[in-house]
């Protein structure tokens, strides 16, 4: 993807189809400013940009729910891509950050992100265990003994969940990794808990359990985020 096409299309398009504004974007060391007026942008271009003004503004978590909103409609926005990784790099997510920027690349591999994308990821992969090493599966670095762990097996969580595995539902290191740093997520997936919810991880909803109590709900949230 060229950086500014001549159709205008791309994530540095929607921008310039955005009005009067100054909008400020950081690559690497390039600092994008522009101050352009053009025809007014798409549904899906207002969707990037919204994603890039949370990244900027510091809300990694929304920012990667915008991208990939944007991207599952636009998969060859190597820009979107781009930026997406850079807001898992913030949430920590190493391995969903590599992806977005391997993703980046297989969109356009020649393009000026390209290069930008290739340092990102050299930067968030994964070492390699040394030879001859034992690595040891993320069920096996979890605690049975701890409270949470009992609480769980207690409140039947195993008939649908893994802790490191999709089962029925979405395994406890994936919820973990997706909602440790969000804002609110401890009182959010409290209520879920008990309440129930469906559209988060798929079209298999999740039942209501009113059966577990709100601080046993607050006490098994609270041991899945800290996974």
């Amino acid at each position: 993807m060229n950086t500014l096409k001549e159709d205008g299309s791309g994530i540095l398009g929607t921008v310039m189809r955005l009005g009067k504004r100054q909008i400020m974007g950081l690559c690497g060391a390039s600092v994008l400013v522009l101050n352009l007026a053009y025809a007014q942008p798409t549904a899906n271009e207002r969707v990037f940009f919204e994603a890039f003004e949370l990244l900027r503004a510091g809300n990694a978590y929304q920012a990667a729910q915008k991208f990939e909103l944007g991207l599952s409609r636009e998969p060859n926005d190597a820009k979107a891509w781009f930026y997406l990784g850079e807001a898992y790099r913030e949430l920590r997510d190493r391995q969903k950050a590599y992806d977005a920027y391997k993703s980046s690349i297989a969109a356009d591999s020649s393009g000026p992100v390209s290069s930008s994308a290739r340092q990102r990821m050299a930067e968030v992969a994964p070492s390699p265990p040394p030879i001859g090493s034992v690595v040891p599966s993320s069920q096996s670095l979890i605690d049975e003994t701890s409270s949470g762990y009992k609480l769980a097996q207690r409140k039947k969580c195993f008939a649908c969940h893994t802790v490191n595995r999709k089962l029925v539902g979405p395994s406890f290191l994936e919820v973990a990794n997706r909602y440790r740093v969000a804002p609110g997520a401890l009182d959010q997936l409290t209520r879920k808990v008990i309440e129930g919810g469906s559209g988060a991880w798929g079209p298999v909803p999740m039942p209501r359990n009113p059966q577990v109590q709100f601080d046993e709900s607050k006490a098994l949230v609270s041991w899945i985020l800290s996974l």
